[in-house]
């Protein structure tokens, strides 16, 4: 009688445990990048610049907020926070169309090298979102 006692005990603390842990899991926002794309942009005569456009997609059932948007372009790490806040509301996606510009020699000197880090990180209101890619502008784009 005892051991019949601590075994449903056990069991019931077991799926005690495995719910908790089910629950924690399953109530993270998911938030990521469903688009991303990478477009140099020629239509200045003195300027290059990069268009960032992508879709974000919130899979969750709580709204976030971009709170912070970092471009990595080779070993330059430019902070692109004039765009935010971004919000992100439940279960719904967000289109966005970023852009920076370089001068041409600062752009020439980034691809001297050849082919160099290309990405972007976002950090929301319950984590960041990160992609990276490489280019050396040959095609003029990049799609992650």
């Amino acid at each position: 009688m005892i051991a019949l006692s601590l075994l449903i005990g056990g069991v019931g603390a077991l799926t005690g445990i495995i719910s908790l842990v089910w629950h924690i899991k399953n109530s993270r926002s998911k938030v990521l990048f469903e688009r991303l794309s990478f477009t140099r942009a020629r239509r200045h005569a003195h300027k290059e610049v990069i268009d960032i456009k992508g879709i974000i997609r919130n899979l969750s059932n709580r709204s976030t907020t971009i709170e912070e948007i970092e471009l990595t372009f080779g070993n330059y790490h430019i902070s692109l926070d004039s765009y935010i806040p971004m919000e992100i509301k439940a279960n719904s996606s967000h289109h966005f169309d970023l852009h920076q510009r370089f001068t041409i020699e600062e752009f020439k000197e980034i691809l001297k090298e050849g082919e160099v880090k290309l990405g972007i990180k976002m950090i929301h209101t319950f984590g960041k979102l990160k992609k990276m890619g490489s280019t050396n502008f040959k095609s003029d784009y990049l799609n992650l």
